[in-house]
């Protein structure tokens, strides 16, 4: 058995909340992160997978993921409106320990960084964020 350590990991954006004209990008907390993209723009927005494989589109006509396997892209319409949330792995650690040597520091501190491969058309959008460790404070803390 291992205790969880005492503090959080929180991710932030460190990207503009509106990277583009009609695009904006939000954050909401949790162990996985949810983000929230709107696209009022007139040009489509792709979010691809790690793979590089398209994952979301977001154009006038609404959301779509994509349903299609191996290189195939099958566009399927999950929203009839230009704007999605889903909760989003990369925006967390990998790592399930915290460093011993920051835990012990008592600090907080970025543990490390993500970037999503966004387009707006033809133009790449910066969306990227940060993993912050957050020790608890209190009276259990102790400093040396």
């Amino acid at each position: 058995y291992q205790p969880l350590p005492a503090g959080i990991m929180v991710s932030r954006l460190t990207s503009p909340v509106r990277p583009a004209d009609g695009v904006s990008v939000n954050l909401a907390p949790g162990t996985v992160p949810a983000l929230l993209v709107e696209n009022r723009s007139n040009r489509p927005l792709v979010v691809r997978r790690d793979d590089g494989q398209p994952y979301l589109r977001i154009d006038r006509r609404g959301s779509f993921l994509n349903a299609g396997e191996g290189q195939q892209t099958r566009w399927v319409q999950v929203s009839d409106v230009p704007r999605y949330t889903w909760t989003e792995p990369r925006a967390t650690l990998a790592a399930t320990q915290v460093p011993v040597a920051l835990r012990e520091s008592g600090h907080e501190a970025v543990v490390s960084h993500w970037r999503l491969p966004v387009r707006l058309g033809g133009e790449s959008l910066a969306v990227a964020g940060e993993v912050i460790w957050h020790p608890q404070k209190g009276k259990d803390s102790h400093h040396h």
